[in-house]
């Protein structure tokens, strides 16, 4: 896609493009991140990744040279948990027991280092410099134990 088909995307519908809206009842009150990690695993919906994602997990596995089936995809997006609503998860990849945090973002990134962000421009740029960052951070992590 380019700039032009993004004008008037919604956060939550360029969050759509990459997964599916993540339901599960819950009364608003925090939950650690853990926890709030665990109900997300359990409460999956049968189809969690939509083309974009797809697209996405099929540059990460081709940047770790590893099958896609490795890389477990979870959906948390919609603001419906607190994993996204306190913790600001849209999405994570359980790779191997890392955890690969994301949140979709339409606008400028903040300045939080704990999730990776993707932007239209990583689309755009067929996620080059999100999948080297995610790379990197793998490595690193697995080199480490």
């Amino acid at each position: 896609m380019n700039r032009s088909q993004w004008s008037g995307t919604t956060g939550h519908q360029f969050e759509w493009e990459f997964v599916a809206e993540f339901r599960s009842p819950w009364d608003g009150s925090y939950m650690p991140f853990r926890q709030a990690l665990e109900v997300v695993r359990r409460n999956q919906p049968s189809q969690v990744v939509h083309d974009e994602g797809r697209r996405l997990l099929e540059a990460i596995a081709q940047e770790l040279s590893v099958s896609v089936e490795e890389l477990k995809f979870f959906t948390a997006a919609g603001g419906n948990c607190a994993l996204d609503w306190f913790h600001g998860i849209d999405a994570f990849i359980d790779f191997r027991g890392l955890i690969i945090p994301f949140d979709f973002k339409m606008r400028k990134a903040d300045t939080r280092r704990n999730v990776f962000f993707v932007r239209p421009s990583d689309v755009e740029e067929a996620f080059q410099s999100v999948v080297h960052d995610i790379a990197w951070f793998v490595r690193s992590k697995l080199a480490r134990g």
